[in-house]
């Protein structure tokens, strides 16, 4: 393994310097399509064919039947992908900003056709995309997850208007799901972003969580101030969708010292950034003792290579955690 991958790319702080160019914030909600996601609109054009591929839902069990035994045998889809690869002790988490961004002059960026062909080869490798239900159980030490799991997480605002609509349909082909966070003060009234919201909950692809109200640096707050803003943004997404959220990711990945606070709000588990000392480290672990500052790390850009861990492509990111080789 190239010892590129063990060096720490950049200070969590270096998020203040972006965030007000990412897809969180600039993209105006008069440049979005207005509201109506056709699942058919984005056409699946990647470097491998899924077209005979059927997602399953992740409360639902596929069934298989063989035509000399009756009756039908219930499996689920986790108990295969158990039986096949082992169980899980611990799993990536993957930091996107919807599905086209350009920060750090390109080495932490993303286009509509890198994300296309990231999901299907996750699909097409046999990986488990973990829903927010399954991700607490795990870090709580309750169920076991396959080996061959990843979690994808997006931090989200206004400009989720453009990109949901085409990442919605391509979650929902690849069987893939996305944890996503939204910054509360940045969605406005008239714009409709909460609908693709909605849209993609009633998909099955999307668990919601809390990206804070003012995306503020967590750090410097007090824990009653952390408590209030944290509660009057769930409070808003719970009323807005009609859902109860239990996680959040910190803004500009700062991690604050009392988040274990928000345990008596209803949270359960949140993600920081390059949380851990060693990149070996960067994943959520079963039984988590951390469960409120997760790392994550960055999917690879249009080149294919991540900033973090710092060098590597997807496949070496995932033998790295996973602790074998994807043939």
């Amino acid at each position: 393994m190239d010892k590129r991958a063990f060096e720490k790319p950049f200070s969590r702080r270096d998020f203040i310097f972006f965030v007000a160019a990412t897809g969180l914030g600039i993209t105006a909600c008069s440049q979005g399509q207005k509201f109506g996601i056709n699942t058919n609109q984005t056409q699946i054009s990647a470097t491998e064919d899924i077209t005979n591929f059927t997602p399953t839902a992740e409360a639902t069990r596929v069934i298989t039947t063989t035509p000399e035994v009756q009756p039908t045998q219930f499996v689920s889809e986790i108990e295969r992908q158990i039986d096949k690869w082992g169980v899980a002790e611990k799993i990536p988490a993957f930091e996107f900003h919807g599905d086209k961004y350009d920060m750090y002059d390109g080495r932490y960026a993303m286009t509509p056709e890198s994300f296309v062909d990231q999901m299907v080869w996750f699909k097409n490798n046999d990986f488990h995309a973990v829903t927010g239900p399954e991700l607490t159980l795990f870090s709580d030490g309750i169920i076991d997850l396959p080996k061959r799991s990843v979690i994808l997480t997006t931090d989200s605002g206004k400009g989720s208007i453009n990109s949901m609509p085409r990442v919605i349909p391509v979650l929902k082909e690849t069987g893939m799901h996305f944890h996503s966070f939204i910054w509360t003060a940045d969605m406005i009234p008239e714009c409709p972003t909460w609908e693709v919201f909605e849209e993609g909950i009633r998909q099955g692809v999307l668990t919601i969580g809390s990206h804070s109200e003012r995306h503020g640096d967590f750090a410097q707050y007090t824990a009653y101030g952390m408590v209030s803003e944290l509660n009057n943004s769930k409070n808003k997404i719970e009323d807005r969708l009609g859902i109860t959220i239990n996680s959040i990711s910190w803004p500009l990945e700062s991690c604050p010292v009392f988040a274990s606070d928000l345990v008596k709000i209803g949270y359960r588990y949140a993600f920081g950034g390059y949380s851990r000392d060693k990149v070996i480290d960067l994943a959520v672990k079963k039984a988590d003792k951390n469960p409120f500052c997760l790392p994550r790390i960055f999917p690879p850009n249009e080149e294919g290579i991540s900033m973090r861990p710092k060098g590597l492509t997807l496949k070496e990111i995932m033998e790295l955690y996973i602790g074998e080789e994807i043939s």
